[in-house]
């Protein structure tokens, strides 16, 4: 279970972003969260994956509390966020760097195939379109078998075949 507990956060110039957000999500349970532009929701999803920490209360994942990036939480951000200098697959792969080499790409290649992306594998990212990229960024969270995916907006840069293909997809999952 994912749990957040009375979660504030106050940036350094003062600006508070969260006051005590609590919520309890069971596993499979599927949550959303709405509002207005700058109003907390990309800081929130920036506490769940322990990318940023809270200025008061907690957040817990299966009782444990997230203050470091956790390996069974993925996060896709609005934009891409490819590590320039690796290609398709090494970015797709980044964070399998502990299991095998040889299941480590076939787990790329049969995600790299899942979003439409297969025959690009050795490319740059400065060789990609934004959707193409988008989708890199896609499969590399997927590629982890996260018990916890967060998405923060990252469907508006893909045309409109390709989004209705990966809600679909993740809708499965």
């Amino acid at each position: 279970m994912l749990s957040l507990q009375n979660v504030t956060k106050v940036f350094g110039n003062g600006v508070q972003a969260l006051d005590r957000v609590s919520i309890d999500i069971e596993p499979g349970q599927i949550t959303v969260v709405i509002g207005g532009s700058g109003c907390g929701k990309s800081t929130l999803l920036r506490l769940i994956s322990g990318l940023d920490t809270p200025s008061a209360g907690s957040v817990l994942f299966d009782g444990e509390a997230i203050f470091t990036p956790h390996p069974l939480i993925s996060l896709i951000f609005q934009e891409p966020r490819l590590l320039p200098w690796l290609t398709v697959e090494h970015n797709v792969g980044f964070g399998l760097g502990h299991i095998d080499a040889d299941e480590r790409r076939r787990r790329v290649a049969k995600i790299l195939k899942t979003v439409g992306l297969a025959d690009l594998s050795g490319r740059l990212p400065t060789e990609l379109s934004g959707g193409q990229a988008q989708r890199v960024a896609i499969a590399r969270a997927l590629v982890t078998n996260p018990e916890v995916l967060l998405l923060d907006e990252p469907f508006s840069a893909l045309d409109a075949f390709t989004r209705a293909d990966l809600q679909d997809y993740l809708l499965r999952m």
